[in-house]
C-alpha cells in the first residue's frame, strides 16, 4: 500500500513545478485557484495534487493528456488499489481535482457524484487497463521517513517483495516506518537497509509463515543470529576493512536484532 506520505517523500516539491510533469500545470493552477493560501482547503488541495501527479507517474501519463471523467474514474481505481482507501477518504482527494476540471461548482458536484456512481469495480478495472508501471510503484512503496522532516529516504527491499505476500509486505513496512521514523537520516538508509536483510534471511529460513506469526524461539534465535553476526563481520573483512571494523558492524547488527526483531516479536533473548 502505497502511502499519502510516501507520495510526498518522493515528489517532494513537485505541485509548484508542474509545468514539468505530465501536463498538469493548468490543473495545479485551477485548484489552487479555489482556496485561500492559508488554512486546511489549500493542504487539502495539495495532497490532491500530490496523489494524482502520482497516479499519472505510475500509468505513465502524456504531457499532453486530458484529465476527463474517464481519467478521474481510473483515478479512483488507482486510490483503491495502491492506496487502499475507502469512499470516503477517496472522496476527500478527488474532489478538488473535479472542482478544477469541471466548472461552474455544479458541474463539479454532477461529475464527482458519477465518479462515486460507478462500481468500484469498474473504476479499478479502468485503472489496470491504463498498465500501471510495477517499478514506479515499487519506487513509491520503497520510501521511508527519518527523523528529519522533508526527507525521504530510499530502501533496497531486495527479494523480500518476491518472497513475500503483499499483506505480509504492508505490516513489514509498517513495522520499518515506525522504526525509521526516530533515526537520523544520517543512518536510515543504512539501518533499513541491513533489517531488510536481516529480514529476507529471516523468511528465507522460514517459508509460508505469515510475518505476525513469524516467532523464533529462544534456541533458534540465538542460531539464526549467530549467523547473521558471522555474515556482518565476513562482508566486511572481505571487503578489505580491518577485525575492529568487522566487530564494529557486528555491534550495529547487534543493536538492530534487539531494537527491531526482538522488540517486534520476531526473536526471542
Amino acid at each position: 500500500m502505497i502511502t499519502l506520505t510516501q507520495i510526498k517523500l518522493h515528489d517532494m516539491g513537485i505541485p509548484h513545478e508542474t509545468r514539468k510533469l505530465h501536463g498538469i500545470a493548468e490543473l495545479h493552477e485551477k485548484t489552487f485557484k479555489h482556496y485561500d493560501n492559508t488554512g486546511s482547503a489549500e493542504l487539502d488541495a495539495r495532497d490532491s495534487l500530490f496523489a494524482f501527479n502520482a497516479f499519472f507517474m505510475i500509468t505513465k501519463g502524456h504531457s499532453n493528456a486530458r484529465v476527463d471523467l474517464k481519467k478521474l474514474i481510473a483515478f479512483r481505481g488507482f486510490l483503491s488499489i495502491e492506496m487502499k482507501m475507502d469512499d470516503n477518504e477517496a472522496r476527500h482527494l478527488l474532489q478538488p481535482i473535479a472542482g478544477a476540471i469541471f466548472q461552474p461548482t455544479d458541474e463539479a458536484i454532477q461529475a464527482t457524484h458519477q465518479i462515486f456512481d460507478t462500481p468500484i469495480a469498474l473504476c479499478k478495472e479502468r485503472y489496470l487497463a491504463l498498465s500501471p508501471s510495477k517499478q514506479k510503484i515499487e519506487e513509491y512503496l520503497s520510501v521511508f521517513e527519518c527523523q528529519e522532516p522533508d526527507i525521504g529516504i530510499y530502501l533496497d527491499f531486495g527479494h523480500l517483495r518476491t518472497m513475500l505476500a503483499e499483506a505480509d509486505l504492508t505490516y513489514f513496512s509498517e513495522l520499518l516506518a515506525k522504526h525509521l521514523k526516530t533515526t537520523s537520516h544520517i543512518y536510515t538508509q543504512g539501518f533499513g537497509n541491513s533489517i531488510c536483510g536481516i529480514m529476507q534471511g529471516l523468511v528465507y529460513e522460514n517459508p509460508g509463515k505469515p510475518l505476525p506469526e513469524l516467532r523464533l524461539g529462544k534456541e533458534r534465535t540465538k542460531a539464526f543470529v549467530g549467523q547473521v553476526e558471522y555474515q556482518a563481520v565476513d562482508q566486511v573483512l572481505k571487503a578489505g576493512y580491518s577485525i575492529e571494523q568487522a566487530f564494529e558492524n557486528r555491534e550495529v547488527i547487534r543493536d538492530l536484532i534487539s531494537n527491531f526483531f526482538v522488540r517486534n516479536g520476531f526473536l526471542t533473548i
